[in-house]
C-alpha cells in the first residue's frame, strides 16, 4: 500500500486509518495539530509493515495513529509489530474481532447488492449523527463508492472477522480511545478498551464520533 504525506506546518505525524467501506476522505473535517499520512486506497488488510517501510523512507520515527473501526484494529497491529515507531494510538470505535456470523451475512449481502449493503451500512454507522449523515452522502458517499470493488469489500471482511484486535498495545503504548455512546456497529458494551488507555465516550454519537463537534477538543487535551 502507498501512502499520501501531508505537510502541514506541524512537528508531529498522524496516520489516519479509515473503517471499512470508507476511505481517507472521511477524515477531510479534521483539524489536528499534526502533519497528516493517509492512506492512498481503501484498507482491507494488515498495513503494519507498509506503514513502517513508508515512514522509513521519509525518515519518520515516530507517529501517532488515529485507525477508526477496521483502521484500528490495523493500528493496533502497527504497534505491536513495530515497537516505539507509533508514540500514541488515538482508537475510535474499537472492537475486538467482527463476529463470523455477522461476516457471512454482510458476505452474501455484497454478493446479491453490493452497493445496496454499503449504503445501508453507512445509514446505520451515522445513527444519532443525522447532520453528519447528510454531510457525507452528498459531499463523500459516490466519490467513496466508486474506490470499492465487491472483492475490496469481502477482503474488508474477512480481515476484520479473521484478526483481533492487538490488545497488549493498551498497556505497551499510550492510548486514548473514543466511542458514541449510541454505537450499533461496534457497541460500546463491547470495546475491548475498557481493559487499557482511557477511554473517552461521546454522548450522543454513533460510529463515527470523530465528527463529533466536541472531538476536537476532547483529543486535544489528551495529546502530548
Amino acid at each position: 500500500m502507498k501512502f499520501e504525506f501531508n505537510h502541514r506546518n506541524h512537528d508531529k505525524w498522524l496516520l489516519l486509518l479509515p473503517g471499512w467501506s470508507f476511505t481517507a476522505s472521511i477524515f477531510s473535517t479534521l483539524d489536528l495539530p499534526f502533519n497528516y499520512i493517509v492512506p492512498d486506497s481503501p484498507v482491507v488488510s494488515d498495513i503494519a509493515d507498509d506503514v513502517a517501510a513508508a515512514c522509513s523512507e521519509h525518515e519518520i520515527r515516530h507517529i501517532t495513529i488515529l485507525g477508526w473501526s477496521l483502521g484500528a484494529t490495523c493500528a493496533s497491529l502497527i504497534a505491536a509489530r513495530h515497537p516505539g515507531l507509533a508514540e500514541q494510538l488515538v482508537l475510535v470505535s474499537v472492537m475486538e474481532q467482527f463476529p463470523a456470523i455477522e461476516a457471512a451475512r454482510v458476505k452474501a449481502e455484497l454478493a446479491h447488492d453490493w452497493r445496496g449493503m454499503c449504503e445501508r451500512f453507512h445509514r446505520m454507522c451515522f445513527t444519532g449523527q443525522k447532520d453528519d449523515f447528510n454531510w457525507f452522502v452528498s459531499r463523500l458517499q459516490q466519490k467513496t463508492l466508486v474506490q470499492w470493488t465487491p472483492h475490496l469489500l469481502a477482503r474488508g471482511i474477512d480481515f476484520i472477522s479473521g484478526t483481533k484486535f492487538e490488545k497488549s498495545v493498551l498497556a505497551s503504548v499510550r492510548t486514548i480511545c473514543f466511542h458514541g455512546s449510541r454505537d450499533i456497529i461496534a457497541p460500546l458494551a463491547q470495546t475491548p478498551c475498557g481493559h487499557g488507555g482511557r477511554l473517552i465516550v461521546i454522548k450522543g454519537a454513533g460510529h463515527l464520533p470523530f465528527l463529533h463537534c466536541n472531538f476536537k477538543a476532547l483529543l486535544e487535551e489528551q495529546l502530548e
